[in-house]
């Protein structure tokens, strides 16, 4: 992690900050409980620009006792955003894991929060490849599948249900669709980790100038599995082009990774959440990981005996 004098003198600038299918954050970042705001008073510090960091291996976070941890925490309270930096690295150099990936959003020509997804993901950088199995019995879709350099570059869709309530057929859509037609905030093409902390930092970065702050919280318990987080509070400026001017950040405590990201209106009310639990990055995945699997049929009637009518 770069030291507080060094990471006032990094240079400028990243992006991305893209509408969502596939991942998380917003690009123009279950019924979800929402957690009160520790009472602990924050440190502010000042949004730096630099460029990312290179990515680095994924490894546990080493274990130095209640004094490394102390000492850890007030590198994070004095230059957060340094921090969310080497984070972002370090999720960037992630070539492939599976994860379960929660998510809500506020969809529609009047934004409606929308039910709380469960998804079942696969990710893979080279080349860039993305799986969900949505693992919700009432989901709209059953299965999303993206290669790149395959399908002419399309995204397959499974929905749940075809015409007449019977099993769905795929089909291949811009990837851009589910955008278009309100079905999410992201393209699946914007899914990861690493992606979600690329538009971040770019949000935080263009913030800069009209007052954004970014401030360490603590650690908190968070997501579904309520594992321990780093947490990091952010407000944007009017100035900002995006609805929600709030936004909390979680970072495991163990991993260094990415855990979480809520997004909240002006009035409090939740606007987006993102969640990335059960991150496996020990896995080995193959283009078979990433087939559109058939649905599956239902039982056919028993064969008639001869002589039965």
């Amino acid at each position: 992690m770069t030291t507080r004098n060094a990471a006032w003198v990094i240079a400028a600038g990243i992006g991305v900050c893209a509408a969502m299918v596939g991942g998380c954050a917003e690009n123009k970042e279950a019924v979800v409980t929402e957690k009160p705001r520790p009472v602990e008073k924050p440190v502010t510090a000042e949004v730096t620009r630099s460029v990312p960091v290179a990515p680095v291996p994924v490894t546990s976070a080493p274990v130095g006792g209640a004094a490394a941890g102390m000492m850890a925490e007030e590198r994070m309270r004095a230059d957060p955003v340094a921090y969310l930096r080497t984070v972002a690295g370090k999720a960037s150099g992630i070539q492939q894991y599976r994860v379960t990936f929660y998510r809500q959003e506020r969809l529609g020509v009047v934004p409606t929060l929308r039910k709380m997804e469960k998804i079942a993901a696969s990710f893979r950088a080279e080349p860039f490849s993305v799986y969900f199995k949505w693992e919700d019995a009432d989901s709209e879709y059953d299965q999303a599948a993206f290669i790149l350099g395959q399908d002419d570059d399309k995204v397959v869709l499974l929905p749940r249900k075809g015409l007449l309530g019977g099993p769905g057929t795929p089909g291949k859509f811009d990837p851009q669709a589910g955008v278009t037609f309100g079905k999410a905030r992201n393209p699946i093409t914007d899914f990861g980790v690493g992606r979600m902390m690329e538009r971040t930092l770019k949000r935080i970065d263009a913030a800069k100038a009209d007052g954004g702050t970014v401030e360490y919280r603590g650690v908190q318990e968070t997501g579904q599995s309520k594992r321990p987080a780093h947490q990091f509070a952010m407000t944007f400026p009017k100035s900002d082009p995006y609805p929600n001017k709030s936004m909390d950040l979680f970072i495991d405590t163990q991993t260094e990774l990415p855990l979480g990201v809520y997004m909240r209106l002006p009035n409090g009310k939740l606007d987006a959440m993102y969640l990335y639990e059960n991150l496996d990055t020990g896995v080995s995945l193959t283009a078979a990981d990433f087939e559109i699997a058939p649905p599956a049929k239902p039982p056919g009637k028993s064969a008639k005996k001869k002589g039965e009518s």
